[in-house]
């Protein structure tokens, strides 16, 4: 008897995982692969029209702007999976709110340093890009970290197949007609800002999250968390 409820309860609990496999499962599966080929093909089509110089210095434009991602509250995304998952989901705007308001200091940051070159005749556009699309680029991407909370992984991979698709497009194009590093970078920055942008507000009207204000001591409360997984893992 003790056997037969034992075997009842596993093949129930096999057929509720095949069934989100089917329904959510398959999409992880084919936006990791598609992820994948996706960037192996984006570092193909840079090394085969970009020197080895210009390929390298595409690449230093990528480590200055992940060098600044500091600045977008480290960590966001497991505070948002974290609250997210037990129905907070008004967390999606608040640590957006809070991730614009310290990516916009980075702005600054960069901005003033961008005038430093510029009076030095050094490459200042560069950092003056960064400077207007860095709030952009790092704040609206919270919908992946909260869609994931929602277990909605469908709707997930689609967001991430568009950006990448888009992307390749991009790039592609710029590195055929400018032969340049600094154009696909732009490509890079200007796609995924304003992707993840729409992307975001689609995910607020679809769960139905409408803005409201916080209490300060939750704010801090929320930034503490997030520099404190932040240390954890750098120690």
């Amino acid at each position: 008897m003790i056997l037969l409820e034992i075997n009842s309860k596993l093949k129930s609990e096999f057929d509720k995982f095949c069934l989100h496999f089917k329904d959510q499962g398959i999409w992880v599966l084919i936006g990791r692969i598609y992820l994948i080929l996706g960037v192996f093909l984006i570092s193909i089509i840079l090394t085969n029209n970009l020197s080895p110089s210009l390929y390298g210095e595409y690449k230093y434009y990528i480590s200055i702007l992940a060098l600044f991602s500091i600045f977008s509250l480290p960590e966001s995304f497991q505070i948002i999976v974290r609250y997210a998952s037990r129905g907070h989901s008004r967390i999606l705007i608040h640590l957006t709110r809070l991730r614009l308001k310290f990516t916009f200091a980075a702005s600054m940051i960069l901005f003033f340093l961008g005038l430093f070159k510029y009076f030095t005749n050094s490459n200042f556009e560069l950092y003056l890009l960064i400077a207007v699309f860095l709030p952009f680029y790092y704040s609206y991407d919270l919908y992946i970290p909260f869609l994931q909370a929602k277990m909605n992984f469908k709707l997930l991979n689609v967001f991430l197949i568009i950006r990448v698709s888009i992307q390749i497009i991009l790039i592609y194009l710029a590195v055929l007609f400018f032969k340049s590093p600094l154009v696909p970078f732009i490509g890079l920055m200007i796609s995924f800002s304003f992707l993840n942008f729409i992307f975001y507000n689609y995910v607020k009207i679809r769960y139905n999250i409408k803005s409201y204000i916080y209490d300060k001591r939750v704010s801090n409360l929320f930034i503490k968390q997030t520099f404190s997984l932040f240390m954890s893992l750098t120690v």
